[in-house]
């Protein structure tokens, strides 16, 4: 999602997060709710691997043009041949301080 098309305090939702692989532990996330009349969402078609995607999770800062964070989501391609792998995805996060 382009971050700028994000109306932060209407379109998302804080969500408990249960992680099972961690005893149960709660953490929480956002969920965004539908808003097609401002939200502008982009798929990367024909992505290689050597194409990586890099977007921030979270920001601190509330200040006018600073993305406070990019909601990302997957789905199922309707348009997908029969047969064809799904799209693998490796998560990679880092705290960066300054």
């Amino acid at each position: 999602m382009d971050s700028r098309t994000l109306d932060f305090e209407r379109d998302l939702v804080a969500t408990d997060l249960i992680l099972s692989n961690e005893g149960g532990r709660k953490g929480e996330n956002y969920s965004v709710l539908s808003n097609p009349s401002k939200q502008a969402w982009y798929y990367l078609s024909n992505q290689r691997p050597d194409e990586p995607i890099i977007f921030k999770i979270y920001d601190s800062l509330v200040a006018p043009g600073v993305s406070r964070l990019t909601p990302h989501s997957a789905f199922v391609n309707p348009d997908a041949m029969e047969g064809t792998l799904p799209r693998q995805s490796i998560e990679i996060r880092a705290l960066v301080f300054y």
